[in-house]
């Protein structure tokens, strides 16, 4: 009987300490996993500060920033313009195309292809101008006298074109290219654009000499969907996606799903659900709690909406998504409006192509 009492002691001891353990193991769990979130957005932010400072030192930067004013996206054209067929291809806008004035054009011709001279044949498409002029393309809707002291330091070189439309909407557009600075390789454009009165889709990317990869992809539909992305390597550094829903009651598109996602963290607000989620390497933190906060009279909130995002940790601090990033908002927007609208292409191939076509070549 003695024997059966220490028994039962022992066994009563041994499920208190493991109960303890358990409950010291969950704490401990807990906190691991609020520590793994917070050191997660902040070894993330690192990573994509890094890489954002590492974009904008870039020599593509500078060229992918550039903004002639045109008013149109790369694939695209004016309404008053679409109203005829056209199609060009590489095959035929092949050759080397170097800038270089005439001595006297038009005070007023506001076509850039009008300073260009076909100056050599190639299999592939390429001009070669100035980096000073890219820099001030409104320089090209003048007439004005050939600087000496600028040398066509500037190369872009196609190796895939398509430029076609039929009739009103219905279009399809691909460039690849890529681009040097003074015989240094500065990165690689690709554009595939294409649509019809149903709808359109439209993505752009650039390859960084350095290794980053910034993309844009929009797409319209009975749901709609916008992304905008910057990699490395394959991994994303940084996405922000909004899927948004035709409502049948008033037939617009209303958001259905926003999805932030830096490094291995990320960010889901669903309109069904009542509260956003947030996730570490694909796993559920359940200790977080993220609060999407829409500001409309705030348009630097975040990169392509006017919101901000509140993240509180189990342990009950908090942070803002403007507050980890905020430095580098200004910089991802810049990159982000420039994917969707590429002057160089626009301003300057494009055009060259339309001219070619109309045998001014």
């Amino acid at each position: 009987m003695k024997r059966i009492g220490i028994l039962i002691m022992a066994l009563t001891i041994v499920s208190v300490m493991s109960w303890r353990c358990a409950k010291e193991n969950m704490q401990s769990s807990s906190s691991s996993s609020t520590t793994t979130l917070k050191s997660a957005l902040n070894q993330n932010i690192t990573t994509l500060s890094t890489a954002v400072t590492a974009i904008k030192n870039d020599q593509g930067y500078k060229v992918l920033t550039l903004n002639g004013n045109t008013g149109l996206k790369a694939g695209t054209l004016s309404v008053d313009s679409v109203a005829y067929k056209v199609n060009i291809f590489l095959s035929l806008i092949k050759g080397v195309y170097d800038y270089n004035p005439a001595p006297a054009l038009h005070p007023f011709n506001g076509a850039p292809i009008r300073f260009f001279t076909k100056t050599a044949d190639s299999s592939l498409m390429i001009v070669r101008m100035p980096t000073a002029i890219l820099q001030r393309p409104e320089s090209m809707k003048h007439q004005q006298p050939r600087d000496t002291t600028y040398k066509n330091n500037f190369v872009i070189t196609v190796s895939d074109y398509t430029y076609s439309w039929n009739d009103w909407f219905n279009y399809n557009y691909n460039i690849k290219s890529s681009v040097t600075i003074d015989s240094v390789a500065a990165g690689n454009l690709g554009i595939v654009s294409y649509g019809d009165n149903t709808g359109y889709n439209y993505t752009s990317s650039y390859q960084f000499a350095n290794g980053y990869l910034v993309s844009y992809h929009a797409a319209s539909g009975d749901t709609m969907v916008t992304s905008y992305d910057i990699s490395q390597g394959g991994t994303t550094l940084y996405e922000e996606k909004t899927l948004t829903l035709k409502s049948n009651f008033n037939l617009r598109h209303r958001e259905n799903e926003y999805i932030l996602t830096i490094g291995n963290v990320t960010i889901d607000r669903k309109t069904t659900l009542d509260s956003a989620l947030v996730y570490v390497g694909g796993v559920l933190q359940t200790n977080a709690k993220v609060s999407i906060i829409d500001k409309v009279a705030d348009p630097t909130a975040s990169i392509c909406k006017k919101r901000d995002i509140q993240i509180t940790f189990a342990d009950g601090t908090t942070t803002t998504v403007s507050q980890l990033a905020g430095t580098l908002i200004p910089t991802i927007s810049t990159i982000f409006s420039s994917m969707s609208s590429v002057y160089f292409a626009t301003g300057i191939v494009d055009w060259i192509a339309v001219d070619i076509l109309n045998n001014k070549f």
